[in-house]
């Protein structure tokens, strides 16, 4: 079976994925940009299959349209996937090939934004995505979502499956007399951290707990003005770090949390899971809806909630013995979402597609 793949950027993450299906598959995976501006990646070197295509990228209110001047070959492919559509290559192609080829988009949730200039080009973009034969939706929530939507078209579910190896190894959690909590993301308005900022405020003036961060600075000077000196001692900031870097963070904490005002997965939840760590995440992450068990390996907490989110927290400092407990269950719930796995479920798709 040959099948293209054509995605936005050299993802880490992705690229685990790429790896275990190319030994399962003729597979060829095309990029439209080398690396993305909010998240710099190391570059790493392409395999065989992947190139990158030569172009550039609009911005224009929040929104990046990539213009390549290059069409990927597809030539021979039984099955093509689009990993996007806001670009030149995604429309072109379904535009004008798709009833030569077939064409399987592949995405998180698509934004329920209607209104305003961008929520109208987005919404005339994606249109083109009933041109496709399916639709494979990253996370039970997407996939409802694309359902309602795309009514005549087939849609499968296939979560992101990432290379959790180096999380696996670490030691399984205990808790301590401290608690040490976790937050790995853009310090942005939309990954909620003033909510979690202002949870883990209330329980640093009663409990001994600590708060560590990592990622992209971005918002975070202003929102850290907000709180109080004593609680600013007990939060860390550790910087951006390159994936193959973050099991070290993991593998000091207890607790994960991950308090998104919207976020279509959340690959971070995969890690954590790795890790063994139990999780509190919103109800507004779409890996929370397909990896949290409420009460075995994590708790989910109201969106913007900030009491919701203090009240899961405190579940941890008041009864530490739940935390190895939780972190066993975590770490056997990440096994199911290896490379290996995920390329398995995806050939199964692709079976029943050609």
């Amino acid at each position: 079976m040959k099948v293209v793949c054509i995605s936005i950027v050299p993802s880490p993450y992705q690229r685990d994925l790429f790896k275990s299906l190319s030994s399962k598959i003729d597979l060829s995976v095309f990029y439209l940009e080398s690396e993305s501006p909010d998240s710099p990646w190391p570059k790493k070197h392409l395999e065989s299959y992947e190139s990158i295509l030569p172009g550039m990228y609009w911005s224009y209110r929040g929104m990046r349209f990539l213009i390549n001047w290059r069409i990927p070959d597809i030539t021979g492919a039984d099955l093509v996937i689009l990993n996007g559509y806001m670009g030149i290559v995604f429309q072109w192609l379904l535009m004008f090939k798709s009833k030569s080829y077939k064409f399987i988009f592949w995405g998180e949730m698509l934004s329920d934004q209607r209104q305003g200039f961008k929520g109208k080009i987005q919404q005339w973009f994606s249109n083109r995505l009933k041109n496709c034969v399916a639709i494979v939706a990253i996370g039970t929530r997407a996939k409802a979502k694309y359902q309602s939507r795309f009514t005549s078209i087939p849609i499968f579910n296939i979560p992101y499956c990432c290379s959790l190896q180096s999380f696996q190894n670490l030691p399984l959690k205990k808790g301590g007399q401290q608690l040490n909590l976790l937050f790995c993301g853009q310090m942005i308005y939309r990954k909620g951290l003033d909510i979690l900022l202002k949870a883990f405020e209330l329980l640093a003036t009663e409990y001994n707990v600590a708060l560590h961060l990592v990622g992209r600075e971005a918002e975070l000077n202003e929102m850290m003005s907000r709180l109080t000196p004593a609680s600013k001692k007990k939060i860390f900031y550790h910087g951006f770090r390159a994936p193959e870097d973050l099991s070290v963070f993991f593998n000091k904490a207890d607790i994960f949390i991950l308090p998104s005002r919207y976020d279509g997965w959340g690959v971070v939840v995969n890690q954590a899971l790795g890790a063994g760590l139990p999780i509190v995440c919103s109800d507004q992450v779409g890996a929370g809806l397909d990896l949290i068990e409420e009460g075995k390996n994590g708790y989910l907490f109201k969106s913007e909630d900030v009491e919701d989110l203090y009240s899961k927290l405190k579940i941890f400092v008041d009864n530490v013995e739940l935390i190895p407990l939780m972190s066993q269950r975590a770490r056997e719930k990440s096994f199911e979402i290896t490379p290996e796995k995920g390329a398995e479920r995806w050939v199964q798709v692709l079976n029943q597609l050609t």
